[in-house]
């Protein structure tokens, strides 16, 4: 029987004699028998339900923790134990990190060892608290096997194939010519005798992590014609402005129309669409592509003069045309 129902049972007695005497009390039609008899019951069974109710909720999570604790607890996709993560058990919170010692400390303790004859267990003690004596063993097999007392650098893995000179300059070749390819950059590098001479191959990943490193990535080629920034075009652009200022200078107001030509095609759509993974992004266009159309406009101060299409290009003509007709 559990152990909760004790109280039930040590105050039956009592129950019962209090039950008996409502009974009495009610065949005699007393009511102050029975009013003097009912509170108290009920108080009584109010309290023991309650400390019932308590205890046996109490019992059920220390037995509940007590399962848990002995990993007795099955859960659902495993057995008992500590909860599992991914990738195996969960590692133990508990597990003591690993001490980093100073090269100070490291010369400290192969005097101690060395010089003085102190034995480990003393050394670790005087140099500094809670070293473990393996510590300082680790650190005297290493000075008698490496002669080292500093701490290994740490590294692994290969070295670099490149040094920071190097890398700016395979930077200087994307920015000297922007068209540039990653095997055409390989080639360079591999066929030069003064900047990469002591590197005798090198791979386009590392040519393009290498890129990536140093924030060069691949975008759309943008076309400049050679003769836009030439000598002479400076110089008319130079003079352009004199001209400009002068007039913007001088007492009488002057005012400014600007005119401009720009070429298109009706049939002309977009490059880039979207579709489903494995079908093609398609659009319906003209079967004949059809002549070019040409618009010229002029703006001013007030806004714009005017503007003219025409089928074909803009010429000498067609701005007397347009302009003084």
């Amino acid at each position: 029987m559990n152990h909760s129902l004790c109280p039930w049972i040590s105050n039956l007695t009592d129950c019962c004699l209090v039950i008996c005497k409502l009974h009495i009390a009610a065949r005699a039609f007393n009511p102050e028998i029975l009013i003097a008899n009912c509170f108290p019951l009920m108080i009584t069974i109010s309290y023991h339900i309650s400390r019932t109710v308590f205890e046996t909720l109490h019992c059920s999570n220390m037995e509940q923790d007590r399962l848990v604790g002995r990993g007795n607890l099955h859960r659902r996709g495993g057995g008992g134990g500590a909860p599992r993560q991914r990738g195996g058990l969960q590692r133990s919170v508990g597990r003591r990190q690993r001490t980093i010692i100073s090269n100070e400390v490291r010369a400290i303790i192969v005097d101690h060892m060395v010089n003085r004859g102190f034995t480990m267990a003393e050394a670790a003690r005087l140099v500094q608290p809670n070293l473990q004596r393996s510590t300082v063993s680790s650190i005297i097999r290493t000075f008698h096997q490496e002669n080292r007392i500093n701490r290994r650098q740490p590294g692994g893995g290969r070295p670099r194939v490149l040094t920071d000179q190097q890398e700016l300059a395979v930077e200087e070749m994307v920015r000297a010519r922007n068209d540039i390819r990653l095997s055409e950059i390989k080639q360079a590098i591999e066929n030069s005798n003064d900047t990469f001479a002591n590197v005798p191959s090198i791979s386009l990943p590392t040519m393009s992590r290498l890129l990536k490193k140093h924030q060069v990535s691949m975008k759309q080629i943008y076309l400049v014609p050679f003769e836009r920034n030439n000598v002479r075009v400076k110089q008319l652009r130079s003079e352009y402005i004199q001209r400009v200022m002068e007039l913007d200078a001088a007492v009488n107001h002057h005012t400014y129309i600007f005119v401009d030509e720009a070429g298109f095609n009706l049939a002309k759509t977009t490059c880039r669409g979207r579709n489903l993974i494995g079908q093609r992004a398609t659009i319906q266009v003209p079967g004949q592509r059809g002549g070019n159309i040409s618009m010229c406009a002029a703006i001013s101060e007030d806004g714009v003069v005017g503007c003219t299409p025409v089928l074909g290009s803009y010429n000498t003509e067609h701005l007397i045309v347009v302009f003084f007709k």
